[in-house]
């Protein structure tokens, strides 16, 4: 049933528009992962004597994706990848204006790309919206893309979501609970000559401690101990934890839009600000039974983690 109502949805949104548009919008891929780039392309049958005027977006490009869990609805934005590119082709003998966009999705879902306008010789005429699947994980072709989210959305039943979220806040309140207890605890056993002392470790000394904790944290291959949530739960713990040493600010409570817009705030560069983005949103729609990772995913999380924190600078 969820999987007539996905496809019911995506009709909708690709079909209140005219049926004839004058510009051709395709992709090159309708299946992605997320961060792999894809191709848009319009398409316009033009006599040589004309030109198409169009003017188009340079950094990003806003989109709708609906998320196949709850069947919501959000404006996003697409990474435009190098420059618009424009060209003419003759196609079966035809004379066409070929526009061409290189984008990529940092967010998986339905994504919709919608009509543009275009411009020949004063005529205004419009693309056709165009529809790409993202997934965090490589889709077998061989499998039917819409029985597998029929069955992944029957599965997802909202109280069991609800009930397992306020679980996992209860065990992260217990957890900084027995942090606390153990610091104040901690505090009290030491010596009043000691008590100004502090141990300040220096930015590699403290990278070294991440990596080693992530080290730690592979070897212990939760993964194949079924306990997949559990190992992205501590993996994002020691990430969050690095970058709020290096920051002097806790980003342990912060989601991980908020400190993607922090450090962009901050300057750091979208060559760290992007991967650590992916990293923290993979671990969270794994901790929150959103998605799943096989070994391969897990392996190239980790090296991920351990790029950024062997990257990360304080400006």
């Amino acid at each position: 049933m969820m999987k007539y109502l996905l496809l019911f949805t995506g009709f909708i949104l690709l079909g209140f528009s005219p049926v004839s548009y004058g510009v051709e919008a395709k992709v090159n891929k309708k299946n992605v992962q997320v961060g792999e780039q894809f191709q848009v392309k319009f398409e316009i049958q033009i006599a040589s004597n004309k030109t198409v005027v169009f003017q188009p977006e340079k950094t990003v490009l806003k989109a709708v994706r609906t998320n196949r869990s709850t069947n919501k609805q959000y404006t996003i934005e697409l990474d435009v990848t190098g420059f618009f590119l424009e060209e003419r082709d003759k196609i079966q003998g035809k004379e066409y204006w070929i526009g061409t966009y290189t984008l990529t999705s940092f967010e998986e879902g339905i994504i919709v790309i919608p009509k543009f306008k275009f411009n020949v010789n004063g005529k205004a005429l419009s693309s056709n919206p165009v529809m790409i699947f993202v997934d965090l994980m490589p889709v077998d072709k061989k499998v039917d893309l819409h029985d597998i989210e029929e069955n992944f959305i029957e599965l997802k039943v909202p109280f069991f979501e609800k009930y397992e979220r306020i679980i996992w806040w209860l065990v992260l309140i217990a957890v900084l609970g027995i942090l606390v207890a153990a610091y104040f605890l901690f505090l009290k056993k030491m010596k009043p000559e000691k008590a100004e002392e502090e141990i300040v470790l220096t930015t590699n000394e403290r990278r070294g401690v991440a990596i080693a904790q992530l080290t730690a944290l592979m070897e212990k291959e939760l993964w194949a101990k079924d306990e997949l949530k559990q190992h992205f739960t501590e993996l994002s713990l020691i990430v969050r934890r690095y970058i709020s040493k290096e920051m002097g600010t806790s980003y342990l409570e912060k989601t991980s839009l908020e400190i993607q817009l922090f450090l962009r705030k901050k300057g750091y560069r979208e060559g760290l600000i992007k991967p650590l983005g992916l990293i923290l949103n993979v671990s969270d729609m794994v901790k929150f039974a959103k998605s799943s990772v096989e070994k391969e995913g897990v392996f190239k999380v980790y090296q991920d983690a351990k790029s950024v924190i062997e990257e990360f600078e304080k400006n």
